[in-house]
């Protein structure tokens, strides 16, 4: 076998590939402690939360079967969810747990400033076939919150229902989560304004059923983009966003703040490029709205780039949104897929 060692400047990156018969005894120890002492580190870090009991989140992700959710999951944990006969039937069975550790800015009152701060994230890959709901209910009963995954396309289902109304029952609070969005330009090919229909009916039905079964206890729990309770992405493709996430990008072009833009990138707003001001309406029936037009106009562009092989197209754009995706990681790419 061989060790790649990876040597980064500020304008290059320099990758060096030696056989193991080539180097020297203290330098492959030297390689290994350091890879270890990094794990050793980790592990402490972790250790740490877990004494935290305010630092630990339990997590369900529950939806109707084939929705996408273990896929979800793997993206975000970088394994294997299901095994033995689970991957021969190609459904969940049984309820599987793995740990994350996450961070996010928080404001310190004592020092007047945000930093970061690190949670353990117990995420719980619950079953979404019928026959296995008492999973389901079993997990909720240890978890602090929900993610409902629903594919955009299929939209809510029965089992949706279900699973969700056994969440608000046990009191536990829901987020949305629409999965499969690369369906929309590999399958569908939707027009972009029946694209927002879609996600918008998606939302209206996970609402009604919110509504349906609310307790007062929970709170508001009504699914709304502008207030960051849904997610947008591809489970399967590993990416996702929300109007936040574009939001903080546009601020300087709309010179607004982030809340104010998250209400403008949803629902019957058009942004007049002429007069540089939002409306409520539009005479142009061909005009999008500023979710269509700010959010999934880009991704299109993004998506056909790729799938088309237009390098000179999507690259700028991936440098752009920074998303950090080296050039040895695009050389080992053999298909356009393997790219999104």
């Amino acid at each position: 076998q061989n060790l790649s060692l990876h040597y980064k400047t500020s304008n290059f990156n320099f990758y060096y590939t030696f056989p193991f018969y080539a180097l020297h005894s203290r330098l492959i120890f030297f390689c290994f402690k350091r890879t270890q002492n990094k794990e050793m580190m980790m592990m402490n870090n972790i250790s740490d939360i877990m004494k935290d009991r305010d630092r630990i989140r339990n997590i369900s992700i529950i939806a109707h079967v084939d929705h996408g959710k273990t896929a979800l999951t793997e993206s975000l944990a970088h394994v294997h969810m299901d095994v033995g006969k689970e991957v021969e039937l190609g459904i969940t069975i049984k309820s599987a747990a793995v740990s994350l550790q996450l961070s996010r800015s928080e404001y310190h009152r004592d020092d007047g400033e945000e930093k970061q701060r690190d949670y353990l994230v117990n995420l719980i890959d619950s079953p979404g076939h019928i026959d296995f709901s008492s999973e389901v209910t079993a997990a909720l009963r240890i978890t602090d919150g929900c993610i409902c995954v629903i594919d955009c396309i299929e939209g809510g289902k029965t089992q949706t229902e279900t699973v969700l109304r056994q969440a608000i029952l046990e009191l536990v609070k829901p987020v949305l989560f629409l999965n499969k969005i690369d369906r929309i330009w590999l399958e569908k090919q939707l027009p972009l304004h029946e694209a927002y229909k879609t996600f918008r009916n998606s939302i209206e039905w996970t609402n009604a059923i919110c509504q349906t079964y609310k307790d007062d206890v929970l709170g508001d729990i009504e699914m709304n983009p502008a207030k960051c309770n849904v997610g947008f992405g591809s489970g399967y493709f590993g990416w996702a966003f929300t109007v936040n996430d574009f939001a903080k990008m546009y601020t300087s072009k709309f010179g607004t703040s982030t809340s104010k833009l998250c209400n403008k990138l949803w629902g019957n707003n058009y942004y007049d490029a002429q007069q540089k001001r939002w409306t409520k309406s539009s005479d142009d029936e061909t005009r999008l709205n500023g979710f269509c037009e700010f959010i999934l106009k880009p991704i299109q562009v993004l998506h056909d780039a790729i799938m088309q092989e237009e390098t000179a197209t999507y690259l700028p754009i991936i440098s752009a949104l920074g998303l950090n995706i080296s050039n040895a990681e695009l050389n080992a790419c053999t298909k356009p897929k393997a790219v999104l």
